[in-house]
């Protein structure tokens, strides 16, 4: 089973606040798009890759997800699809600002829409 210490965060664009609500894939991503928030249910299209200071594996992912909802697959399904999203984190930076897409399968991929957020312009005097 695949683990990391990397997971995106809710990002809003183009001023790139980022929340504290942590983005998986849908389960079921029937004529969705985005990310679903995994305390808060919400959809947002952006992700900012964050450190997590410690590994997690998808059982983890799990584990929480359930506190706040219920499976709408069989317990198996849900680890294989987390743990490919898991895998396929690996592929970015910490800081990368990336999105998800679906097939027609159900199939996820994601990809990178800019490499940092954008900063807070300070004015100085």
């Amino acid at each position: 089973m695949n683990e990391t210490k990397k997971f995106p965060n809710a990002i809003s664009l183009p001023g790139g606040e980022i929340e504290d609500e942590r983005l998986l894939p849908f389960f079921s991503p029937v004529e969705r798009a985005g990310f679903f928030g995994l305390s808060n249910g919400k959809t947002y299209q952006y992700g900012a890759l964050v450190y997590l200071g410690a590994a997690i594996t998808a059982e983890d992912v799990l584990a929480k997800y359930e506190e706040h909802h219920s499976l709408p697959l069989n317990r198996s399904e849900c680890i294989s699809k987390l743990d490919k999203y898991i895998a396929d984190l690996q592929s970015f930076k910490i800081g990368n600002v990336i999105s998800i897409q679906y097939s027609e399968g159900g199939k996820i991929s994601l990809s990178k829409v800019m490499d940092t957020p954008p900063a807070e312009k300070i004015n100085l005097p």
